[in-house]
């Protein structure tokens, strides 16, 4: 049984592709995420895509801000545009009344970063409440990671990681996904996506957000084309819409 069937496309003969029944069988079942969402009762929670814009204009008085160049002394190397980032988050959280956030990363160092940001900004930004912040990496010892994912689960907060919690992650709690870096893997996006879909008491959507970077000449749509994000806004758009499957080639 799988929830991301791993499916390749070409010539040659070296894999194994989960659509070829002489390795895996016939599928017994399938149920679709639609399908799932539906379902009485429901199987998994349904859920929104959010993209949130971040303009030009707001990325250069972030850079030209006091409180930036206060984060700049803290942690080194952080562009404006990542700081942007991690504000329109904490905007979203506030807005939207999230509980408990993941943040997915294209590496360990950016979503530890992006971690200290988030308490950085409560030190700045008195007008968002504290949240408290975790990060776990596949580098960390498997006791401090449990550890880590145990106080997230007592808290509300935000998760940072990389690639550690796309899946084999049962968080119910989860009601939100970031994403702040583009994927490519529609398996990787799937799973992500799935960590914001547990039920949980309460519960009434998962939030998927996406950050757009807004040019001056440009218009959020054709930002969204532009932005790096199309596969990720592709793939989440098309689960609750259609019964298709999900495959990475």
């Amino acid at each position: 049984m799988t929830a991301t069937e791993r499916l390749f496309r070409g010539d040659e003969d070296e894999y194994l592709s989960m659509d070829d029944p002489r390795d895996y069988g016939n599928i017994i079942y399938q149920l679709s995420f639609k399908e799932a969402i539906n379902s009485k009762p429901p199987i998994i929670s349904d859920y929104k895509v959010i993209t949130f814009g971040i303009s030009e204009p707001e990325i250069e008085e972030v850079y030209k801000s006091n409180k930036y160049i206060q984060v700049q002394k803290e942690i080194k190397n952080i562009t404006a545009r990542e700081f942007a980032t991690a504000i329109a988050l904490r905007k979203a959280i506030k807005k939207l009344k999230i509980s408990n956030a993941i943040s997915f990363h294209r590496s360990i160092l950016r979503a530890e970063n992006f971690r200290q940001q988030q308490e950085l900004i409560t030190k700045v930004y008195p007008d968002y409440q504290p949240i408290k912040t975790f990060h776990v990496s596949g580098a960390m010892p498997t006791n401090q990671r449990a550890s880590q994912m145990r106080l997230f689960a007592e808290s509300k907060g935000l998760m940072t990681n990389a690639r550690c919690l796309t899946e084999g992650v049962d968080l119910p709690a989860i009601d939100c996904v970031c994403f702040t870096d583009p994927k490519r893997s529609r398996v990787d996006i799937v799973q992500a996506t799935g960590r914001a879909l547990r039920l949980s008491k309460g519960k009434k959507f998962g939030y998927i957000l996406i950050p757009i970077f807004v040019s001056k000449s440009q218009d959020p749509n054709e930002a969204a084309e532009d932005s790096g994000f199309e596969e990720v806004i592709a793939t989440v758009g098309a689960l609750s819409t259609q019964d298709t499957r999900i495959a990475d080639y």
